[in-house]
């Protein structure tokens, strides 16, 4: 902070206010005078001064730049090893920024993988029937020419949505497999990537017909870096399997090549739900689940077991979908540890549905429920 006198009786003072999480820094100035009842603000400016973001926010995020050693070095540290399976997600600008960028940690991840373990990360494209597209919507008279026009679905070209950068180089690699899901895909390399990859239904992207179930049954491992369960795709699993034949579903389209013709081909597919996967992702943790953690730069790798956590979360299924489920009146109850209606299940949420011990339940709960 610093003050000025402009004149008797008048002053400026300049200062800098810093608001983590909201305006961010913001440098300030007022006037103020002096009067008979003391000193008075007469005018006060404040100039917002935009966060970093991108590269500059990474920068900003470490100490020091992260190498491929770093990653290699944390990977170890998490618990993984040569001949392994992996599910990954990843983000590099939680990391800081990094030596090499997504080149980097694809390498590192393979060096520590080796040639004998296989590696599978989610593929999806965004490809979706645009009456369901938001944040823009398109008008209406639009859908039929995006439908009839939009490239047709290619596995090993058409580009990944939201996958990050890390994701968008593994595709690039020589040898990789493609599931073959035009909207929710994965891809794999190692030795094991053809049987992984070998079955994936339209209809159950993300259940018991897709590579996840395949996953599971390798006894695979899931690895976070940088990010949290709420990317962790393999809890859709354990969704489609507590909701079953109750899950909600929507119907959707995608472009493909139809004996050589641009087509636009229909089907339907579980209308996926990932909001209480951070709240499930740490009652597992919470519960003494398998989970083994690394620093690395400003973020963190985590690996912990696919098969745990889906069996885990799979008998703990989203207060909020069964609300609505029930309120539709597809089902009636809900049997968890102890028979007890849904109705008393609903109500218990209502009462203690932030606490996060709510899903870790054993036989009893905290609060006695």
């Amino acid at each position: 902070m610093s003050g000025q006198r402009i004149a008797p009786g008048l002053v400026v003072v300049r200062y800098t206010t810093h608001h983590h999480g909201g305006a961010g820094t913001v440098h300030r100035s007022g006037w103020w005078r002096q009067t008979t009842n003391g000193w008075r603000c007469w005018f006060h400016q404040a100039t917002v001064v935009p966060a970093p973001s991108g590269e500059a926010a990474a920068i900003d995020r470490a100490d020091r730049p992260v190498t491929q050693t770093d990653v290699e070095a944390s990977l170890r540290a998490a618990g993984k090893t040569s001949g392994s399976t992996v599910i990954l997600h990843c983000s590099l600008s939680e990391l800081g920024w990094v030596v090499g960028n997504a080149v980097a940690a694809v390498r590192a991840l393979r060096s520590v993988i080796g040639d004998d373990g296989t590696i599978v990360m989610p593929a999806e494209t965004g490809l979706s029937d645009p009456s369901h597209w938001q944040a823009p919507s398109v008008p209406e008279s639009w859908r039929p020419t995006i439908r009839a026009h939009w490239p047709a679905f290619e596995p090993m070209s058409t580009p990944l949505r939201g996958m990050g950068a890390v994701a968008e180089c593994f595709a690039r690699l020589a040898g990789l497999v493609h599931s073959g899901h035009p909207a929710v895909g994965f891809i794999s390399q190692g030795p094991r990537a053809a049987d992984l990859m070998s079955s994936h239904d339209w209809d159950d992207g993300l259940g018991d017909r897709s590579p996840l179930a395949c996953l599971e049954t390798a006894e695979a491992d899931i690895v976070l870096i940088g990010v949290g369960h709420g990317n962790n795709t393999a809890l859709h699993l354990a969704e489609c399997r507590a909701l079953g034949a109750e899950a909600p579903t929507r119907r959707d389209g995608v472009p493909m090549l139809v004996n050589g013709q641009q087509s636009w081909v229909e089907f339907s597919h579980v209308d996926f739900d990932e909001s209480d996967f951070v709240m499930l992702g740490d009652a597992n943790s919470a519960a003494g689940g398998t989970q083994m953690r690394a620093s690395l730069g400003a973020g963190e790798i985590r690996r912990l077991p696919m098969r745990e956590l889906v069996e885990f979360a799979d008998a703990r299924p989203n207060p909020g979908r069964l609300r609505e489920l029930f309120e539709q009146r597809k089902v009636a109850e809900v049997h968890l540890h102890q028979d007890q209606p849904l109705e008393q299940f609903l109500e218990y949420i209502d009462r203690c549905h932030h606490c996060s011990s709510t899903m870790a339940r054993g036989p009893t709960m905290p609060c006695g429920w």
